[in-house]
């Protein structure tokens, strides 16, 4: 089941940044696959609320974001100032939205994470949803071009309403899940596999901060499979080599998540996701190595957007999903 908020889009350079993260991603992949109405609509707009959000992240967090701190919140969560106070990747005169839209957008995204969680439990089913994947999304703070971490609000909201009673979130795009693995630290029902650059954000920095506590980026993940530069031949052999270690060591779980990130991509167009270059082949492998797993193991399972950034990642989208549906595999 392909899942598709049309009013979630996020076209950065709308509201003048200037990071190529567009929303033809999905639009692109839809027109291509020829599937414009062969898509799960959104049942429900506008559902989640400041108070539904609390329940998972920092009370003062949500109040900054419906305040007039908002824009503050969003030029640290996109790195928009730089260490000299200038402008960085930022131009507000070519600005068309208010930053209150972007956070309006935001949140329909994380609805749509929700949403097609309960889908795919409701019909143990795959669902693949064009938004999402904001893992870089903290318990106080946005980081990474990531507000609100939806992956973390989805699987919470769905244990407190007794919806499942454990989940994986597998992220394996290029930059660790260091959002979603310092949320769930302490959620023993829930487990987190990250596969990722070894070196370049967020992994840049000292691991301590000024007081000498571990820096919320470097929380280790229940599993962190770290790729160094040019050892692209070894990335699927040790995402395999993960998939088995986290069935062995923690059991199947009733739902999992995916951030399927396109950003490892030898043709993405984001500098810092560079120290990955897996060929448009391997990208393939990945994906269907990832979907298969899951689907031979009966585990309902969410694809969610991640990072993809320039004119041609939606081709990466698009390429796995046309082999779901060429293959058999599913419906699409």
């Amino acid at each position: 089941m392909l899942y598709y908020r049309p009013q979630a889009h996020l076209n950065l350079m709308d509201y003048g940044i200037l990071v190529p993260l567009k929303d033809e991603r999905a639009s692109l992949s839809l027109k291509k696959l020829a599937c414009e109405h062969n898509f799960q609509k959104a049942l429900r707009i506008g559902f989640l609320k400041p108070d539904d959000l609390k329940q998972v992240f920092e009370a003062s967090f949500i109040d900054r974001l419906w305040g007039k701190e908002l824009e503050q919140e969003i030029i640290k969560t996109f790195e928009l100032i730089n260490a000299n106070g200038e402008f960085h990747r930022y131009d507000p005169l070519l600005k068309k939205k208010d930053f209150s839209q972007l956070r309006d957008s935001i949140l329909l995204q994380c609805e749509g994470t929700l949403e097609s969680c309960q889908l795919a439990l409701k019909n143990q089913s795959f669902v693949y949803h064009f938004g999402g994947g904001l893992h870089h999304g903290h318990y106080d703070h946005g980081s990474g071009f990531c507000l609100l971490n939806d992956l973390v609000l989805a699987v919470v909201l769905l244990k407190k309403q007794g919806l499942l009673k454990s989940a994986w979130v597998l992220d394996i795009d290029a930059h660790k899940g260091d959002g979603t693995a310092a949320m769930l630290r302490d959620k023993k029902w829930v487990k987190t596999l990250s596969i990722h650059m070894k070196e370049g954000w967020p992994l840049d920095s000292d691991r301590l901060d000024e007081f000498g506590k571990l820096k919320p980026c470097f929380v280790p993940s229940d599993l962190d499979i770290e790729i160094q530069k040019g050892e692209e031949i070894h990335y699927l052999p040790r995402l395999q080599e993960g998939l088995e270690k986290m069935q062995q060591q923690y059991g199947l779980p009733d739902l999992c998540l995916i951030v399927g990130g396109e950003d490892p991509w030898q043709g993405d167009g984001l500098p810092g996701s560079a120290l990955l270059q897996l060929t448009s082949e391997q990208m393939l492998q990945r994906d269907l190595m990832v979907y298969d797993f899951f689907k031979k193991n009966a585990v309902p399972q969410v694809w969610t957007l991640g990072g993809g950034y320039g004119e041609l990642s939606w081709t990466m989208y698009y390429q796995f999903l046309a082999e779901l549906r060429d293959s058999q595999r599913e419906k699409i």
